[in-house]
């Protein structure tokens, strides 16, 4: 197992090229892996992105399984089962290093010859409704780590007689985080400390120098159907086969786990031990209102059962990408209250973009035996994320696609307010307008809606 961890640094031969370009061709169904970006057609990009994040399909969308039985038949995706009564079929990228490999590769070949690919993809496969709504926060999520890591190791990796970059070579803990973050917030990440810190000296440690020789190696992210993989046993599976992980569906705490290996230059027979495993467990989140940090915290020594022993330090990671439109946010409140005034007139709602390690509380945590560095990031733009000004309007727009007043065509009051008499009951202050037609008498200055109408968007939707 560990030599085939290694095994992947030493693909220099012209055989293994033509092996990596051959996967890099089938799996986009042309005739070579270096063709022009036209030729790509949308299920083949499709494909070179769903290998690497794994997306979820709307099986109960039409639309949706077409695809996927186009996925299927030319681009690698496989069958894994047929139901009995034969609507739609199971299927899925299964953990695959080399055809990981092959897919991280077409990425960035792509990437160069269009940078907006994967936006563009995304939001022609997300207007259309094949992927489920309730993953998109997580989808965004998956794309923007995938993008740093990438980052990461092609500034670090060596490449030979202009071979492309092995993915599978990983980089160093520390860089894949400054390659994630923001320079100023990376910063901040790096020279934080665990939540704990005042137990003991152990934990009086920096994360830059608790994890100086730490390492990530993940090309693609696996769907998990059960809590075992949750562990660092696990971590090491995810280790060898350059993956990380999505945790199955209704779990409480973790949304992903990103393996991470302590000591890289431990021997062989004590490299991939689980005490020498830990990981960044991750939250996401994609509401208008940022919740607490103390409400977050994902902590492995109450209910989240991940180490089997050891002291090992980990991260907790939680994106707060709230990208709920705050004009629409605004205007919906004002209509709940009654005022059809000019938007400039309206009051601003508080959608904050930042990053922030502190802990509250931290002096009264007691010593524990895994300790925590937690990062709390709320927002999804160049002041917390390593991305442009255009990147993040662009994520911003995937993360509100399809939501119930953003695909409306008109926005105005008029057109809201129909859409208010369709639904009288959808929300609290559609509700009141309706019953206040009739000749019913509501003393409403007695009910306050202000913490209902800050909700109402989630209610109806968006």
């Amino acid at each position: 197992m560990v030599q085939a961890a290694k095994a992947n640094d030493d693909l220099r031969t012209g055989f293994t090229k033509e092996l990596m370009d051959l996967a890099r061709a089938k799996l986009v169904r042309l005739s070579n892996a270096y063709s022009h970006h036209t030729n790509y057609t949308l299920n083949a990009k499709l494909a070179v992105i769903d290998v690497r994040v794994q997306l979820d399909y709307d099986l109960k969308c039409e639309a949706a399984t077409d695809t996927v039985a186009r996925l299927v038949e030319s681009h690698m995706r496989t069958a894994f089962s047929i139901p009995q009564y034969r609507k739609y079929m199971r299927s899925g990228y299964p953990s695959e290093a080399w055809l990981a490999e092959a897919a991280a590769q077409e990425m960035v070949y792509l990437h160069k010859q269009r940078p907006t690919f994967v936006f563009d993809t995304l939001d022609e496969v997300l207007e259309s409704g094949i992927i489920e709504p309730g993953e998109r926060g997580e989808v965004i999520a998956r794309v923007i780590i995938t993008h740093a890591y990438d980052s990461a190791v092609q500034k670090t990796s060596p490449t030979l007689d202009g071979d492309p970059v092995r993915f599978s070579h990983g980089c160093l803990l520390t860089e894949f985080i400054e390659s994630l973050f923001s320079g100023e917030a990376a910063k901040e990440v790096l020279d934080s400390q665990a939540h704990d810190a005042g137990c003991y000296d152990g934990n009086k440690l920096i994360l830059r120098d608790r994890f100086k020789k730490a390492r990530v190696r993940f090309t693609h992210f696996e769907r998990l159907d059960d809590q075992t993989n949750l562990s660092v046993m696990g971590c090491v599976l995810g280790m060898t086969r350059c993956a990380a992980f999505i945790a199955r569906r209704g779990e409480k705490a973790i949304d992903m786990v990103i393996p991470i290996i302590l000591d890289p230059e431990r021997l062989e027979s004590d490299l991939l031990k689980t005490d020498n495993m830990t990981a960044m467990l991750i939250q996401v989140k994609n509401r208008c209102d940022p919740g607490s940090a103390a409400a977050n915290v994902i902590n492995v020594d109450k209910g989240v059962p991940f180490f089997s022993g050891g002291s090992q330090p980990y991260i907790s990671l939680v994106m707060e990408l709230g990208a709920i439109p705050r004009q629409l946010v605004e205007q919906e409140s004002e209509m709940g209250k009654g005022d059809m005034s000019s938007p400039k007139k309206t009051k601003t709602l508080d959608n904050p973009s930042e990053l922030t390690t502190e802990q509250p509380g931290s002096s009264h945590y007691k010593a524990t035996r895994h300790s925590c560095y937690s990062i709390f990031a709320y927002g999804c733009s160049p002041i917390v994320y390593h991305m442009s000004s255009l990147e993040a309007k662009r994520y911003g727009t995937l993360l509100h696609k399809g939501g119930f007043y953003t695909e409306h065509p008109r926005t105005d009051e008029g057109s809201l307010r129909a859409l208010h008499r369709f639904m009288p009951l959808a929300s609290l202050s559609a509700g009141f307008e309706w019953l206040t037609k009739g000749d019913n008498k509501i003393d409403d200055g007695s009910i306050d809606l202000t913490e209902e109408l800050m909700h109402e968007t989630v209610v109806l939707g968006l």
